[in-house]
């Protein structure tokens, strides 16, 4: 039974590939761009730069509104609703 579902998983990515590369690249992007913004915040060098607690500030706002707009987007339209698809 599990290999029917692999088999069709497969077969559905292959045919699909034209919607599936676009959302796949874009969630790698957003993934680095963050894991960036956050390697930038926790920084300990960033403390000892001028303007580095504006730069601090500016990177917990990014955060912040990048989780906001990710639960503002996707929450209400999943979870918040009781459908899961």
């Amino acid at each position: 039974m599990g290999k029917l579902y692999i088999k069709l998983m497969t077969t559905n990515i292959k045919n699909g590939k034209r919607f599936y590369f676009p959302y796949i690249l874009a969630g790698a992007v957003i993934v680095v761009l963050f894991y960036n913004m956050m390697a930038i915040y926790y920084n300990d060098g960033l403390s000892n730069m001028t303007g580095g607690q504006d730069i601090k500030m500016i990177m917990q706002f990014g955060t912040v509104g990048y989780w906001y707009l990710q639960y503002s987007w996707y929450g209400k339209k999943t979870y918040c609703n009781g459908n899961f698809y």
